[in-house]
């Protein structure tokens, strides 16, 4: 029943109610056109990945946006567990025409991972996941249209869960501009447009130990390249202690000191450019499509029930909006699949 689900309150934070978990309620995306054109590219490097992998790539694949290629960027693994699992989740998966898989025949960081990826995909958008991370069911899909809506957007994120290890919320982004000369603010969990590494640049291969995505934000900044942060919380970042896993030499104490005062350095002639004149985004020049226009999405799919959504002002609980839930608790019990759509309440 719809008792039994969870469902993430940053009130009362659940950190187990994963978008992978159990008591999750799943909405079943399948495509209904695989040979259509990809939207989206979302690259995935993969270095001796846990066991938590196939996870992740589940996640992807379930997204309500299911017009997407997937590369897989194996930067050399040398565990054969772990290559192993590889090769196992892909096969799981019927050996799904949109997950690709990339070898590097050494190890060469992850910066070279991902600019493999960018350079090996074949859409307009291309988002990034790590390989144990996850994200919300919709996430792609509100990101893609993001951009979409709003051309002179460089890149988009939500805000970030942390999770395992250590947890936390992180309800800050793109809009905080000049802290990111001291600090970065965000995770790489991230969709860019492509047109935007022609512009900026890919990411720094000589950063191998974390922090390269800092490094491309200071310099997508540097070239006046800015993005937005959708607000909510749309990526689940997985902290490891060294115990479980964490090998990032620029997030230990004194590599992370180390690599802060490399990437301040790198950027000091223009520190104090950017700390007068950081770029910013128009938000308001929107590009909004009528019944008539020809959506520039393709994401068909297919359906295994009957559907309905239901379009409410905000999500704010009233009289009228518990008979909906109670309505909603219903249809799902009698084999629907409902949508609800809303707005966040104005300030």
């Amino acid at each position: 029943s719809i008792q039994d689900y969870c469902s993430f309150d940053t009130e009362n934070p659940d950190y187990e109610c994963t978008p992978v978990s159990s008591r999750r309620p799943k909405f079943h995306y399948v495509g209904d056109e695989p040979s259509s054109p990809p939207m989206v590219t979302v690259i995935i490097p993969y270095y001796n990945a846990l066991s938590v992998f196939p996870e992740t790539l589940q996640n992807v694949l379930s997204q309500s946006l299911q017009n997407i290629e997937v590369i897989i960027v194996d930067d050399g693994s040398t565990n054969e567990e772990s290559i192993q699992t590889l090769h196992k989740t892909i096969k799981k998966h019927n050996n799904d025409p949109r997950i690709r898989v990339i070898r590097h025949d050494s190890n060469k960081g992850l910066s070279a991972a991902r600019n493999t990826g960018i350079r090996s995909s074949s859409t307009p958008y291309i988002f990034f996941l790590d390989s144990d991370d996850l994200i919300e069911p919709t996430t792609l899909e509100k990101c893609l249209w993001t951009l979409i809506s709003h051309p002179k957007v460089g890149f988009t994120k939500g805000y970030t869960i942390g999770f395992q290890d250590s947890t936390y919320i992180w309800n800050k982004g793109f809009e905080l501009g000049r802290k990111f000369i001291e600090e970065n603010q965000v995770t790489a969990t991230a969709m860019i447009r492509n047109e935007t590494f022609s512009k900026v640049g890919m990411y720094d291969e000589t950063i191998k130990g974390g922090m390269e995505d800092w490094d491309f934000w200071l310099n997508s900044a540097n070239h006046r390249v800015w993005g937005t942060t959708i607000p909510e919380y749309l990526d689940w970042y997985r902290r490891k202690s060294e115990k479980t896993g964490a090998n990032w030499a620029n997030f230990k104490d004194e590599g992370k000191q180390k690599m802060m005062r490399v990437i301040k350095y790198r950027y000091k002639s223009i520190s104090a450019k950017l700390s007068k004149n950081f770029p910013t985004v128009e938000l308001g020049q929107q590009i909004t499509y009528d019944a008539s226009d020809i959506i520039p999405v393709f994401n068909k799919l297919s359906k295994n029930k009957p559907r309905m959504m239901m379009i409410v002002p905000w999500f704010t609980l009233g009289g009228a909006d518990r008979f909906n839930l109670n309505l909603i608790s219903k249809m799902t019990e009698r084999g629907w699949e409902v949508t609800m759509v809303g707005t966040h309440a104005q300030p």
